[in-house]
Parts: structure tokens; C-alpha cells; sequence
């Protein structure tokens, strides 16, 4: 039988962007790619879903997204609304210069919810090393 750790939840694809849900150095990752807006929202949203409900850190890697509106935002906030209260961690990984991270900024969702430049960088500072 094959372990929770080991599974590997489906890609959820609608529209024009993918979000991928796998495992990353003691935790999940969830890569989304392409463009995130209230159409294709529902694949991202069922990705962080899943990752939230499986795992005690979870990272969003936005360094492939072209595109992120506030349906995004507002669902990466609820995940992290989700992990806070049982101590867990929730941290976003920008790309510098993007339309994301200009968006995240202006937005001012940092700090509150700790963006880096690297999955390698949030990994560690998730994972309190």
C-alpha cells in the first residue's frame, strides 16, 4: 500500500492554468503554472485544498505563474487562515519582478504570510532550520 507521503495528488488543470500538488523536503509543494483568475481559480483552489488537509508545511511555488488575480490571493490567504491556528506553515515562493510578486506586494500579504525567492530558502525557514 502505497503511503500518504509517497502519493502524489492529481494536477488540477481548468483553463489556462495548472496546479500540481507533490512532496518537498518534509512537507508539500504546490506549483501553479500559467494564468490564475476567477475561471481557472477552482484548480488552484482544490490543489491548496488538498495540500492544506495533507500536510504540515505546504509551500506555493508562483515562480511559473504568469498571471494571479484576487480570486489567487484569496485562496492562498485561506489556506494559510487554515494552517495557522494548528501552528502549521504556509509560505509562497515569487518570482522577482513578476506580475505575482508585484500583485503579492501591493497587496501587502508579506509578512504575514512569508514569501521567498526559492523553494530551497522557503523549505528551510518552514521547516524552522
Amino acid at each position: 500500500m502505497e503511503s500518504s507521503k509517497d502519493a502524489r495528488p492529481p494536477a488540477a488543470a481548468i483553463g489556462s492554468s495548472v496546479a500540481t500538488v507533490e512532496p518537498f523536503d518534509g512537507g508539500l509543494i504546490v506549483t501553479v503554472t500559467g494564468e490564475v483568475d476567477l475561471a481557472s481559480s477552482p484548480g488552484l483552489m482544490l490543489a491548496l485544498d488538498e495540500a492544506v488537509e495533507a500536510s504540515e508545511r505546504v509551500v506555493i511555488d508562483l515562480g511559473r505563474a504568469a498571471f494571479v488575480d484576487s480570486t489567487a490571493l484569496a485562496g492562498i490567504v485561506r489556506a494559510a487562515q487554515r494552517l495557522d491556528p494548528e501552528m502549521r506553515r504556509l509560505g509562497v515562493v515569487l518570482r522577482p519582478g513578476s506580475q505575482p510578486a508585484r500583485v503579492w506586494k501591493l497587496c501587502g500579504l508579506s509578512p504575514p504570510i512569508p514569501s521567498f525567492v526559492s523553494r530551497a530558502d522557503a523549505a528551510r525557514v518552514l521547516a524552522g532550520v
